[in-house]
């Protein structure tokens, strides 16, 4: 209320202004310090500032966001990439893709080449073939801690660097690559490579026939790259690296597989693609024992009707700020009352034990340092502030008090130093 008043009586502004100073002020005289404050302020400002740069890097940093929808996308066409070695020659052996609706796509677009080469590995083939397969293993296994990682870093496992074979080198070629990609519509489907080369019937049929009547067919394969969709930064690709050999001359693998629309929107790369789950099953075929099918490396696709959406975000100024704050402000209250705390419980345990006597400081008591200095015949300093007070003297009993309110001359008691 007195402020209040202050403030309507004053006519200058910067008066008011000071008026309405809600921090006090406390004189340096009053204030005492101690050197276990001192400690306990360097320890605040060094916590400060560490949270202070954690938090600058946390602002600074990508915030890697996921939604979900309804995938509307049922026009678009589906690409499928596909690096696989299979030991049987190129001429023994086809690739084909089929979708729900029976059409035949392997020829749809020439994109997808056969090549014979040698399905052992020389030593350094054999040495990244295992590094490939440890690395992606390793991320098959803990891509649910770092898939936020994966795509704010923008990490992709390179398959395409398999090291070639010497030019010198003289091993009978007895396996075949398919390398490339294929192009169908937004269905199921099913990719396969099996005996013969694919042939489309009349009616809508499908075949693959076999000039090459050989005994020692052996399916077994090593996986070099499979995905769909077009390539984007912070994907895995769970069969890269996927090796099966088997001694059975008549085989089956089966791989079913999950493909779940992507939407990839992060300053790697922007683009629609798929990300995928598989499930393996793979068995001998032997008529007596009742294992029938078609011998051949089957991979049976289905879409998942739930679309994702992987977005790199940036955090917003506001909260990067209000977090500032609390941060300052916090670690400023804690420590202050850790501090009072602690120093409760040291004048506790002093006056219970009697380990010490507290002193009040020579800044705290002005009265007590003037003395010193009036024993010590040292001359007092002058205040910071030139006041002039006015001081009373000795004044007899029927002398009047000075009243302040009335407008009159002082008294000729009061006099000024």
């Amino acid at each position: 209320m007195r402020r209040l008043n202050a403030v309507r009586e004053s006519k200058e502004p910067l008066k008011i202004v000071k008026e309405l100073d809600a921090f006090p002020k406390i004189d340096d005289c009053y204030v005492e310090t101690t050197a276990r404050s001192g400690g306990v302020s360097i320890l605040m400002f060094a916590c400060i500032g560490v949270l202070i740069l954690s938090e600058v890097y946390n602002y600074a940093s990508y915030e890697v966001v996921y939604e979900y929808g309804v995938d509307s996308d049922t026009s678009s066409d589906l690409k499928l990439n596909v690096d696989i070695t299979v030991a049987m020659p190129c001429n023994a052996i086809g690739a084909d893709l089929l979708d729900k609706t029976g059409k035949h796509n392997i020829d749809h677009e020439n994109n997808l080449s056969e090549t014979n080469t040698v399905f052992t590995l020389t030593d350094e083939q054999e040495k990244h073939m295992r590094n490939y397969q440890k690395s992606s293993r390793y991320i098959r296994d803990t891509y649910h801690s770092m898939h936020e990682t994966m795509w704010d870093r923008g990490i992709v496992i390179d398959s395409s660097a398999f090291p070639h074979r010497p030019a010198n080198d003289k091993t009978p070629k007895d396996a075949c690559r398919f390398r490339g990609f294929l192009k169908t519509k937004k269905l199921s489907g099913n990719f396969h490579i099996t005996l013969g080369k694919p042939v489309q019937m009349f009616g809508g049929g499908h075949a693959h026939l076999s000039v090459v009547m050989n005994e020692n067919y052996n399916f077994s394969h090593r996986i070099h790259h499979l995905s769909f969709g077009d390539a984007a930064y912070g994907r895995i690709h769970p069969l890269d690296g996927d090796e099966h050999i088997t001694p059975n001359r008549l085989h089956i693998y089966q791989y079913f597989i999950k493909v779940v629309p992507t939407k990839v929107n992060t300053r790697f790369s922007n683009v629609d693609t798929y990300q995928f789950a598989v499930t393996e099953r793979n068995r001998a075929l032997d008529h007596n024992t009742g294992s029938h099918g078609t011998p051949g490396i089957f991979l049976k696709y289905d879409f998942s009707p739930i679309k994702v959406y992987v977005e790199q975000k940036y955090k917003p100024l506001w909260k990067f700020l209000i977090r500032l704050c609390g941060i300052v402000g916090g670690i400023f209250a804690c420590t202050g009352i850790l501090n009072s705390l602690f120093g409760a419980i040291l004048d506790i345990i002093c006056c219970r034990f009697k380990l010490g006597q507290y002193k009040p400081s020579e800044k705290s008591d002005p009265a007590a340092a003037n003395s010193s200095l009036i024993a010590a015949n040292i001359p007092i300093p002058a205040p910071e502030h030139d006041v002039k007070l006015p001081m009373f003297t000795t004044v007899p009993n029927d002398t009047p008090y000075p009243n302040p309110a009335v407008n009159e001359p002082a008294v000729s008691t009061l006099v000024s130093q």
